[in-house]
């Protein structure tokens, strides 16, 4: 009774989850406080609810929270440390963690007060800290629900389906209607940039970064199930015969790329391109040379490259060779002198999460052209630089090494593994992860709720997959039991 009760809880959990997905992109991304207030309650709402589910049968943890406890208790800890930011101190010890933030508070009179913060601004030290902790219940929520390989499936579609639905919205708000249906090559010339639900073509590309390596993914995974004998037999779910027929994830992977390449983020689709090569460069280097798996690869590699030639043919060249491209260079470059010059005033523990648009106009020069367009910038178009900034080289330590360890979970869980749908999974994920690591560069996609999501998403499911056991061995496993029960006693 108490076994039926969990698993439908656990089930009504996992369809909120999967509905949580599908919403994050569509509110712009969910970058606006009604939006990201909704995310963030919710997530913090199913965890919640998983654990009270759990304490009321006394049910242990999953097996997978104890194998992977270690890496669990690091991301943790990446939340937890900006707590400091937010811990009153006292002007002498605020000396001793942090001289030039106590300058800076007497330079503005403030050190009128008892009590002084790391941060100079708590509330948005909060705000990241909530941020933090929402993205790390969606990563914990995915580790816990997703238990067996048809909620594996079910998840990677959902990302597919995102990233399709996202596309097409894009495409009907930006090529006019009218003139595609008498004219399309014309229509697709007179296009806008594609940017779906987002209100950042770059942004959008992010998504995309991480929906069309999960569809590749998922086609190598179906494309080497035939390899398995008679496992179309073994499975009569009919959802599997629905995913084995790869037709429409064809189609999909197909308009994502076009939307990808209409989006105009060069930065996009340049990491998008460079992580499919370097996945691929590893997948051969861990598993040889496989006829299905990396043909499939080379030939959505070859494709975007053709299709970036034919661009540049035509009058959609305009998109990636717009107006503006060397000022943006030259603003960025001052946004990554005056990070540097942030990091040599902070380099232990940073100015605080979310406090880099306030470190910003006081490293600037007051000469440059970003001083002269707004001082008020945002974010440093850096991820790296901004995270340095931000939490000095201890949170930035902590955040690489978790990183670090679930790209390395994801090479070994390749390696060992010879399940076809694990190892497209594992796949996928690894190579959105590279995708978005490239991106991160040159913006600032880690800091676009849904798109961090993403993020964390893919990264649990390298977790999850790893840990899954494999189907060959599942089977093997079971004949033996057979076997083992046939004898007589």
């Amino acid at each position: 009774m108490y076994k039926v009760k969990t698993n439908r809880v656990d089930l009504f959990l996992f369809l909120l989850l999967v509905l949580l997905i599908f919403w994050m992109p569509i509110p712009l991304g969910s970058i606006h406080p009604l939006e990201l207030g909704f995310f963030q309650i919710t997530s913090f709402l199913l965890v919640l609810f998983w654990l009270l589910s759990q304490i009321s049968i006394l049910k242990p943890l999953p097996a997978i929270i104890k194998q992977h406890q270690n890496l669990l208790v690091l991301f943790t800890l990446c939340v937890a440390y900006q707590l400091i930011y937010l811990i009153p101190l006292s002007p002498g010890l605020l000396e001793i963690l942090s001289p030039k933030t106590l300058e800076t508070y007497e330079l503005t009179s403030v050190t009128e007060i008892r009590n002084l913060t790391l941060s100079y601004d708590i509330g948005l030290s909060l705000n990241e800290l909530l941020k933090s902790a929402a993205y790390l219940s969606v990563f914990i929520l995915i580790v816990l629900l997703v238990s067996n390989r048809t909620r594996l499936v079910l998840i990677s579609i959902s990302v597919c389906c995102v990233g399709l639905l996202n596309s097409a919205i894009g495409f009907i708000k930006s090529i006019p209607l009218d003139l595609f249906f008498s004219d399309p090559l014309s229509a697709f010339e007179n296009a806008n940039r594609v940017y779906g639900t987002y209100g950042n073509p770059s942004h959008f590309a992010g998504l995309l970064e991480v929906s069309i390596p999960i569809t590749l993914g998922l086609i190598i995974a179906t494309s080497q199930q035939s390899s398995l004998g008679d496992f179309q037999q073994k499975i009569s779910d009919s959802f599997h015969k629905f995913i084995h027929k790869t037709l429409w994830l064809y189609l999909a992977l197909v308009i994502m790329i076009l939307a990808m390449l209409f989006s105009g983020s060069r930065g996009g689709n340049f990491s998008l391109i460079l992580a499919l090569l370097t996945s691929g460069i590893l997948l051969i280097f861990i598993r040889g040379f496989k006829p299905r798996e990396n043909i499939i690869l080379l030939m959505v590699i070859l494709a975007m490259m053709t299709i970036f030639a034919v661009i540049g043919t035509t009058k959609l060249s305009t998109i990636y060779l717009r107006d503006g491209t060397s000022e943006n260079l030259t603003l960025r470059g001052e946004y990554i002198k005056a990070s540097i010059k942030i990091f040599r005033e902070y380099p232990v523990l940073g100015v605080g999460s979310g406090n880099w648009q306030y470190a910003f106009p006081m490293y600037v020069n007051v000469n440059s052209r970003a001083s002269q367009i707004n001082r008020n910038v945002a974010h440093a178009h850096n991820d790296y630089l901004e995270l340095l900034n931000e939490q000095g080289i201890i949170g930035f330590a902590l955040n690489a090494v978790a990183v670090s360890w679930i790209i390395f979970l994801g090479i070994q869980g390749i390696r060992q593994k010879h399940d076809p749908l694990i190892r497209g999974v594992l796949y996928g994920a690894l190579t959105a992860i590279f995708s978005l690591l490239i991106h991160a560069l040159i913006d600032f996609n880690f800091h676009i709720p849904a798109n961090m999501s993403y993020f964390f998403i893919m990264m649990a499911l390298v977790i999850v997959a790893s840990s899954l056991p494999d189907k060959k061995t599942q089977e093997r496993s079971s004949t033996y039991q057979s076997i083992a029960s046939a004898k007589p006693s």
